[in-house]
């Protein structure tokens, strides 16, 4: 259900629901789970003229209003939290971030990843072939270190411009399901995911709880920390990541150590985490809110 009754708060997924809106009695919190007006702003950086952006803006309006009827906010990620108080100067006081889960199937006891001399740095992009997720950008970065590393691109492609005329050493394998993506995800050192904006990736969760280190955008949402279970690169830089590649093909002992710190937060981002989080923002939202 998009509504849920918490005794007393009213929890909405929906953007518009009119029950959320209309209600007085109860404590409306809303989870917002990505940002409109922030996906727009990305767009336009990506050069999409005033009518692509149409729809979005039309997301951007209800957003707000859903945005304004909310007592309080629960956001997956500091970054679409930083978005909400950015664009809408809603006061973090308002907001909690509560971020997402390693799904179960992505939690066995994967091994750590090893980058031995010699080897090919092997890298694994999954996520819809759009510029909106940076795939362009990593694909400029990995040709120009052609002799070094392996991309495989992995998802639905919605741009086949980007996919056209791929170097020997970057391959587009297309879409696949669960049990492959788990044989898939076992071959690889690193994750890539240079995205200008996510709400929190879920497929990042994934990526780390099969222990793959990962190189992201903060715009992704994800939970990689720089220098300890992985890279942040710049949003929309190919130079970015060109220099985050280099170091850790003069460094591949971080692949190692990134791995086993990644590893160790499967205990940390599971499910029942999450549900503890959550009820205890509820009961923190309650006692605030009778003050």
């Amino acid at each position: 259900n998009k509504i849920k009754d918490y005794d007393g708060i009213l929890y909405s997924l929906a953007d518009s629901d009119p029950l959320f809106k209309n209600c007085s009695k109860a404590i409306k919190v809303h989870e917002h789970v990505n940002s409109a007006i922030a996906y727009k702003s990305a767009l336009e950086k990506l050069g999409w003229d005033k009518k692509e952006l149409k729809n979005y803006e039309r997301g951007s309006a209800s957003e707000y209003e859903s945005l304004l009827s909310a007592d309080y906010i629960i956001s997956p990620s500091e970054w679409i939290s930083e978005c909400i108080q950015k664009y809408y100067s809603i006061s973090s006081k308002k907001i909690f971030v509560i971020p997402y889960w390693i799904p179960d199937w992505c939690t066995k006891n994967w091994e750590q990843r090893i980058f031995k001399k010699g080897e090919k740095l092997k890298i694994v992009f999954i996520g819809r072939v759009h510029k909106i997720k940076g795939i362009h950008l990593l694909i400029e970065a990995v040709k120009n270190l052609s002799d070094q590393i392996e991309l495989y691109i992995v998802g639905a492609c919605s741009d086949k411009e980007i996919i056209k005329d791929l170097p020997h050493n970057i391959k587009y394998i297309g879409y696949l399901n669960r049990e492959d993506l788990k044989k898939f995800y076992s071959k690889f050192h690193l994750f890539c995911l240079p995205s200008l904006c996510e709400g929190s990736a879920l497929v990042s969760y994934e990526a780390m709880g099969f222990g793959l280190p990962g190189l992201v955008t903060y715009e992704t949402g994800s939970q990689y920390e720089n220098n300890f279970t992985g890279i942040i690169v710049d949003s929309n830089s190919t130079s970015s990541i060109e220099v985050a590649l280099k170091k850790i093909l003069n460094e591949r002992e971080n692949i190692f150590n990134w791995s086993k710190n990644t590893l160790k937060l499967q205990k940390e981002f599971n499910k029942e985490k999450y549900e503890s989080r959550l009820i205890d923002r509820i009961n923190e939202i309650k006692t605030n809110h009778a003050k």
